[in-house]
């Protein structure tokens, strides 16, 4: 008798999942980074640029990482110092990174760790979970110099603007050192 033939049936193309318009905070952290990147072109040289090019890279791990710091943000820290209480605290918590007090905790777990070096407790969340660090249970994993280089690097990617920020001077001293690029490479995987 007649044999049916199975048609194989291809789905049907779905249409592409229209993208959100970015929201205004978002657009206005976009006008700021790329202030902050033309800034910190501008002052750096051919050797050092390669940093610049790292740390605002838009996949890349500081520019992700600044997307959830500013995410997580409480509302007192997004007024304080005329817009930059972030600034001042990330500088802050980095040059109070003595390597005596640092060492003394190297064995305590990472998020616990950081309340103690006076990290806010929005920041110790973030810092201590999978996706910024991955596995590192202890503090002691984590090089000091690497979180004062991570911290330091994130500043003018969160700042409002880069050339009125009280942590500027160390900014440039971070994006302008010719082994900055290496180890913020390093740092992003």
């Amino acid at each position: 008798m007649g044999k049916h033939r199975k048609l194989v049936s291809t789905p049907a193309p779905t249409p592409a999942a229209p993208q959100a318009a970015p929201s205004r905070r978002q657009r206005r952290v976009a006008l700021r980074r790329q202030h902050a990147e033309r800034t910190l072109r501008r002052l750096s040289t051919p050797v050092t640029g390669g940093a610049v090019a790292c740390a605002f890279d838009s996949e890349g791990f500081y520019v992700r990482l600044a997307d959830r710091i500013l995410d997580r943000l409480p509302w007192h820290l997004r007024i304080r110092h005329k817009g930059h209480a972030l600034c001042v605290c990330l500088h802050d918590l980095t040059t109070g990174l003595e390597s005596s007090r640092y060492a003394k905790l190297a064995q305590m777990p990472l998020h616990e760790a950081l309340l103690r070096l006076r990290f806010p407790h929005f920041l110790a969340d973030l810092m201590a979970s999978r996706e910024v660090f991955g596995d590192k249970p202890i503090l002691g994993a984590l090089p000091a110099r690497d979180l004062a280089t991570t911290l330091t690097a994130v500043v003018p990617l969160t700042c409002p603007d880069l050339d009125r920020c009280p942590a500027r001077g160390d900014v440039l001293r971070t994006y302008n050192s010719p082994a900055s690029t290496e180890r913020l490479r390093a740092l992003a995987g």
